[in-house]
């Protein structure tokens, strides 16, 4: 997975194991657009940790990236290793997410993308994320 800004570019090795990362992270984005104020996704990298952590704060969205040495410090809510951080709109946040998520959706038949992640891909929860998004950017 890599995230970019004009400034940062970012790459993780998500593993399949422990978290099931692109369901959080559906659900997430799907839950900033009906309101909710907080959302983390968690990231298995084998052997640390990284989480993705969407807030709210004066309607604005402040995205940041941390990673953490083991899975024990993201259970304890120390701060991490900084990675990647940036705040704006809910448009200017989420959807370069939805983007890259419909173009992961798009590139492998249902069957082959069970195959290399071992899940199935979130497509309910794209189609409610899809709907509240085209509702909010009209």
């Amino acid at each position: 997975m890599t995230i970019r800004s004009d400034e940062t570019i970012v790459t993780l090795l998500v593993s399949y194991v422990l978290y099931n990362t692109l369901d959080e992270l559906v659900d997430g984005l799907h839950a900033l657009t009906t309101g909710d104020n907080y959302r983390s996704v968690r990231i298995f990298e084998e052997p640390t940790t990284c989480e993705m952590r969407f807030r709210r704060e004066n309607g604005t969205i402040r995205f940041e990236l941390c990673r953490f040495s083991s899975f024990s410090r993201v259970a304890s809510r120390k701060p991490g290793q900084m990675l990647f951080e940036i705040e704006g709109t809910l448009a200017e946040v989420c959807l370069p997410f939805w983007r890259a998520l419909r173009n992961l959706q798009t590139r492998f038949s249902e069957d082959e993308f069970q195959l290399r992640w071992r899940r199935p891909f979130p497509g309910s929860g794209m189609q409610k994320l899809r709907a509240n998004l085209s509702r909010l950017l009209r």
